[in-house]
């Protein structure tokens, strides 16, 4: 079973060898030849997005300035600049003594509006970020300059 090829060499060595080529061609193809570049398929634009929090402590929410970045630490994703913040009542809701629910304000805290601005494409459910997905209604935590915020993207819209 000891069959020789060319008197010295016999399957297996061939075999070894054939594969140490292999390797070396892959290695020196991928290391000295350059790729051909690659078609620019960015289709992102200007957007707006709408960032509403209904309940803040105050302290969190008055962190929050024009010129913040927004960042989804979940997704690892920055999601613009801060160009306008808005603080107002914060949104409670219960039952009143009728079984009615009301809303009312919680003492200390506030509701939050935040603009961004972000470089994202739309599509057919909201927009992309990168490679994240967003739509209205999403709710997420995020940060807003130095304020970790619980919240909800409330509107997208075309940058001014």
């Amino acid at each position: 079973m000891n069959k020789k090829i060319f008197g010295k060499l016999n399957w297996v060595d061939l075999i070894i060898i054939v594969a140490v080529i292999a390797a070396a061609a892959i290695v020196g193809y991928k290391m000295f030849l350059k790729p051909t570049a690659a078609v620019s398929t960015d289709t992102s634009t200007k957007m707006e997005l709408t960032f509403f929090v209904e309940e803040s402590p105050e302290y969190a929410a008055s962190l929050v300035q024009v010129g913040d970045r927004v960042y989804d630490e979940t997704m690892n994703c920055v999601l613009g600049t801060v160009t306008s913040v808005e603080l107002g009542e914060s949104y409670s809701f219960g039952t009143n003594s009728d079984g009615i629910i009301v809303r009312s304000g919680k003492p200390g805290y506030n509701s939050v509006k935040i603009t961004s601005e972000v470089n994202a494409t739309e599509y057919e459910n909201g927009v992309m970020v990168g490679v994240t997905k967003y739509g209205v209604g999403h709710t997420f935590t995020f940060y807003a300059g130095k304020a970790k915020l619980y919240g909800k993207l409330a509107g997208i819209g075309g940058a001014n």
